[in-house]
């Protein structure tokens, strides 16, 4: 393949290789071979819609299908097809573009959720004479964010986006490239996660409900990545011109504002088990925390109570590991005026009954309270919750082996 210039013969050899890669086990040992990234150059020099990059998009794919039938799938070989897909990506022809978007998403999820480590693959990515891997997906990516592209398509890029800063960190996302000085497509990128989760949000039919959840969860994971961006001292916005800072914040006040308009409304319907809530919480206290002086903190202490009982009070699908900061940064005030103190300890009850779902969390949620109540004589747990939490508190140290934490929590309480 890599020294034959007569292209029948190159062609005969990709639909042979095509044909082998159906199988699984033949698969995972078609990407381990070193001569398999040859694939990598005939890509780059291959003619988009001729018959050579054809059979190039099929053996991707076919290879991409069977290893992801192996009953443990193989991230090592996963990734020994991420050089190619993404030379298929950055072309301007439709259909393989979005397979293999759709290819690299998938895998990039796979790896970012790999234990065993890629060291030696992924420094390899963004290196070397050719053009790298990573900045591939990234052309790849600005041309189908700044297209008119279906809901699914643009869907399966911000997975990549944010599978691909699980997997390969940020930096990728801030730099100047293909026509976009240096922070642009992460503000581009923000912008469209934005614009989907103000839609969503204000779509709720009379229950609370919305639809897209899917859509939601990956949008709201990337503003999410981009808060920490934002306070980032070096490496994040703060780098960028201040403009593109500027723009930031307002795309970040208008999405609070839909989704805490959400949050209201799902309250008042009392939808608390519902994912896309536990979500947008998520949302709301990942900015909050960094902002405590903004409109969204005075608009979002009110609903702390409602944020604590969403997700049956059950982990880890409960938010309450991200609304419990929010707490230890209230003023007592606060917390009084909104009986935030009460819910948290009738959340903490609820967590003791379930047992070992709950158990290695109980710590956190009493040295929250620990938090609040020190040195604060304006805060108590109140008397109506006492004997209860005792006894469910001397019952877990009994049973669990998180006992510390229960005695810690016995001591809180003044009875």
């Amino acid at each position: 393949l890599a020294q034959e210039e007569d292209e029948a013969t190159v062609c005969d050899l990709l639909q042979t290789l095509a044909g082998l890669s159906v199988c699984p086990e033949t698969a995972q040992l078609i990407c381990a071979a070193p001569q398999f990234q040859v694939l990598l150059t005939i890509t780059r020099h291959s003619k988009t819609g001729g018959g050579t990059f054809g059979l190039i998009v099929a053996v991707l794919c076919r290879l991409g299908q069977a290893l992801f039938e192996l009953e443990l799938t193989d991230p090592a070989a996963l990734a020994s097809l991420v050089p190619a897909a993404a030379a298929v990506f950055c072309r301007d022809q439709e259909l393989p573009k979005f397979g293999s978007m759709e290819l690299l998403s998938s895998i990039l999820e796979v790896i970012a959720g790999a234990e065993q480590q890629l060291e030696p693959i992924l420094p390899a990515w963004g290196q070397g004479s050719q053009p790298s891997v990573i900045m591939d997906m990234r052309v790849g990516l600005q041309q189908v964010l700044c297209a008119k592209v279906g809901p699914t398509e643009r869907l399966h890029a911000l997975r990549l986006v944010v599978a691909g800063l699980d997997t390969l960190g940020a930096e990728w996302t801030m730099l100047a490239h293909d026509g976009l000085e240096a922070g642009k497509f992460v503000l581009l990128v923000l912008q469209l996660a934005a614009i989907e989760v103000q839609l969503i949000a204000g779509s709720q039919d009379q229950e609370g409900k919305v639809a897209n959840v899917e859509t939601l969860s990956v949008c709201s994971s990337l503003l999410e990545k981009g808060v920490n961006l934002l306070i980032q001292e070096e490496g994040g916005w703060s780098d960028l011109k201040s403009e593109f800072i500027l723009n930031a914040g307002d795309v970040y006040s208008r999405v609070l504002k839909a989704v805490l308009d959400h949050l209201l409304e799902s309250r008042s319907a009392e939808s608390f088990e519902d994912d896309a809530t536990v979500t947008m919480i998520r949302l709301v206290c990942s900015y909050v925390v960094h902002e405590p002086e903004g409109s969204a903190w005075s608009r979002g202490v009110p609903l702390l109570p409602f944020m604590l009982k969403c997700g049956g009070g059950k982990w880890p699908t409960a938010p309450l590991p991200f609304v419990l900061p929010w707490v230890l940064m209230c003023e007592p005030e606060e917390l009084n005026a909104n009986d935030v103190i009460p819910t948290l300890c009738s959340q903490l009850s609820l967590m003791l009954l379930d047992g070992s779902e709950s158990a290695t969390h109980v710590g956190q949620v009493i040295a929250v309270l620990a938090g609040v109540l020190a040195d604060q004589m304006l805060l108590t747990i109140p008397e109506s919750l006492q004997h209860e939490l005792c006894e469910r508190l001397a019952l877990f140290a009994q049973q669990s082996e998180n006992g510390e934490d229960a005695l810690q929590g016995l001591s809180l309480i003044h009875i």
